[in-house]
């Protein structure tokens, strides 16, 4: 015996089967009826064979291992199609297989993207393990195991590891680095394939399925859109008119109820921060709620917050159109700088024969540049909405005509005082093709307005250090 003791032997009179419980575990086994003295059962060599459990002779102690984790079957969330060409074109469905089931539902094949994590070996473990029982361990893989069957739960990453987006993103780009921005936007799983017309856009659709099915990559039919002008990518509604909200997230922004919490306000200003670009002056609107969520203010919800969130909710249901920029057609900027801030809109002319805003600007000034002349700040201007929109407007065909309500600026090339700033922004500015036009400042209302926004304050200059009388050569004076 494994205690050590001999066991009695008697007679054996009857054969049973038997259901028991040892070590957390429960199961079925044949046993001979015998006497045996004080021992109630003895389990034989054909036992051992079987369940093959741990013996530690040392201390005598005998213990069942665990079996192997079984596979579970986790619980669709979708359910198949029973139709993966349903509303795909018919000249696509050459590429069958990118749309089908059974290729989708396979492991993919091991790729160099493939992430790999080199353990130093011998080294120290970053966090701690906890130990379970053997009965501990089997209950928790039969609660995951009910849980992955119901749906409720799903294998993910492990925590902490956060590189599979970019991984991904990057096995994206490498696979249409030659077609990207030419007539694909890829953000992780999101294809976005744009064309000029519509003969273009079959060839362009046809090359990238074609590079998914050499790539064993594949889509789901039902998500997939085809040869449309207006589509919802990444939240913004794209079309052949420019960009806009999407009319779902205008009505969530509509139906959303005052905050009453702290957590509550960041959660809207979340919300409404993702549509900013579409909202002149959203800074100015929203400041009276990003002070409330401070940790020095206390709660305070009063009339000017409720303001300034009703405001902000009728900005975002009222934001304009934002054309796409044409390289064949010729910018204006409308630049304007105040005692603390400067704005700028990039317009082009429609059809209409009027200017569509293409983007705004609105930032305040830093540090010594506040303390610059008025001259300087026009100037730094013009300069931040060149850098801010320098993918449109460097080294464009025809002049950029630059509007500015400051008259002196017209002549900025023919000055001949130069100090180290002003000759640093003359080189920048010499990769842009542009003309300054002076217009008064009753006609360059959106500029002015984004530039003069309460929540800049009209800081004066500090007082600056001149150089004494003495050193210059020549002093006038003058008798009042």
């Amino acid at each position: 015996m494994l205690d050590g003791s001999n066991p009695k032997q008697g007679k054996i009179w009857k054969k049973a089967t038997l259901t028991f419980s040892f070590d957390g575990r429960t199961m079925t086994h044949d046993f001979l009826i015998s006497p045996i003295g004080s021992h109630n059962a003895v389990l034989g060599i054909k036992w051992l064979k079987k369940e093959a459990p741990d013996i530690d002779w040392s201390t005598r102690q005998l213990s069942l291992t665990i079996d192997p984790p079984e596979k579970a079957t986790i619980a669709q969330e979708e359910e198949a199609d029973d139709s993966p060409l349903t509303g795909i074109p018919e000249q696509y469905h050459v590429y069958a297989k990118v749309f089908g089931e059974e290729e989708f539902n396979k492991l993919p094949p091991h790729r160099h993207y493939n992430i790999g994590i080199k353990l130093t070996e011998e080294g120290p473990l970053n966090s701690p393990l906890y130990s379970m029982t053997d009965t501990e361990l089997v209950t928790l893989k039969e609660w995951l195991e009910a849980k992955l069957k119901a749906g409720k739960i799903r294998p993910i990453m492990t925590f902490g590891l956060t590189n599979a987006p970019a991984a991904f993103q990057y096995f994206m780009n490498d696979l249409f680095q030659d077609l990207l921005d030419v007539y694909v936007i890829i953000y992780l799983d999101d294809i976005l394939i744009f064309s000029k017309n519509e003969v273009k856009h079959k060839f362009h659709v046809h090359k990238v399925l074609q590079r998914l099915e050499t790539a064993q990559l594949f889509c789901k039919g039902l998500k997939c859109e085809f040869h449309h002008t207006r589509v919802e990518y990444l939240g913004i509604i794209v079309s052949d008119q420019g960009f806009s909200l999407d009319k779902l997230k205008i009505q969530a922004v509509q139906e959303w109820p005052a905050p009453t919490t702290v957590k509550q306000v960041q959660s809207f200003l979340g919300f409404a921060n993702f549509l900013r670009r579409f909202v002149a002056n959203f800074s100015h609107m929203a400041r009276p709620l990003h002070n409330l969520v401070k940790k020095e203010i206390t709660w305070k919800w009063t009339e000017k917050e409720q303001e300034a969130f009703d405001n902000l909710k009728r900005a975002i249901t009222e934001a304009p159109v934002l054309a796409h920029a044409d390289p064949d057609k010729p910018y204006f900027l409308e630049t304007d700088a105040s005692g603390a801030a400067l704005g700028s809109v990039l317009s082009q002319q429609q059809e209409d024969g009027r200017l569509h805003p293409i983007g705004f600007l609105s930032e305040s000034f830093k540090g010594a540049e506040v303390n610059y002349d008025t001259h300087d700040k026009e100037l730094l201007a013009i300069i931040r909405s060149l850098e801010h929109w320098h993918i449109f407007l460097e080294s464009t065909h025809d002049p950029i005509t630059i509007f500015t309500d400051h008259h002196n600026l017209e002549y900025w090339k023919e000055s001949r005082t130069f100090n180290r700033r002003h000759a640093c922004w003359h080189l920048l500015l010499s990769d842009f093709n542009f003309c300054i036009t002076y217009r008064p400042g009753k006609q360059s209302g959106k500029p002015d307005a984004l530039s003069r926004r309460s929540d800049h304050a009209d800081i004066p200059p500090d007082n600056q250090s001149m150089l004494p009388q003495s050193v210059f050569a020549n002093l006038a004076t003058t008798k009042s």
